[in-house]
């Protein structure tokens, strides 16, 4: 059985929460240069993944890139996607998504404007740990076993 990233995880959940659509304006592990306003869900890594049980935390980075900085209007629409985002994962209720069994979302650092790029854009972060149980295929214990 094959495990999807975490960012590919993490971008499913938004896509099912109708935060934004995958491959559209919602993206997993790379964001292309259009649209201006998209959302990427990248893996950063995370702690060290429990020895004996089945029992992974890793992190992912949510950023949202929303339109050129003409006016502030743009930066509001950015920081409500931002919003949407946060409120999706927070409280995400335990379910399997792909082949991973996501049990929580804990987030490390809350929204943050990290600037813009090379085309004016503004760029808002936020990062979160997942507490997952991956498939079974290793000699890891599953929990309650």
């Amino acid at each position: 059985m094959t495990q999807n990233s975490p960012g590919y995880d993490v971008a499913t959940v938004l896509d099912a929460a109708a935060v934004a659509s995958l491959g559209t304006d919602l993206f997993a592990e790379f964001l292309p240069d259009s649209p201006n306003n998209a959302v990427i869900c990248k893996t950063t890594g995370g702690p060290g993944a429990n020895p004996k049980y089945l029992l992974d935390r890793p992190t992912v980075q949510v950023l949202v890139r929303c339109n050129p900085q003409s006016e502030l209007g743009a930066f509001t629409a950015g920081w409500a996607l931002a919003l949407a985002c946060k409120n999706a994962l927070l409280g995400l209720t335990p379910q399997t998504v792909n082949t991973t069994r996501i049990t929580g979302v804990t987030m490390l650092s809350d929204i943050a404007n990290i600037g813009i790029d090379e085309k004016n854009r503004q760029h808002l972060s936020m990062n979160f740990i997942l507490w997952t149980e991956p498939a079974a295929g290793t000699y890891r214990t599953a929990l309650g076993a």
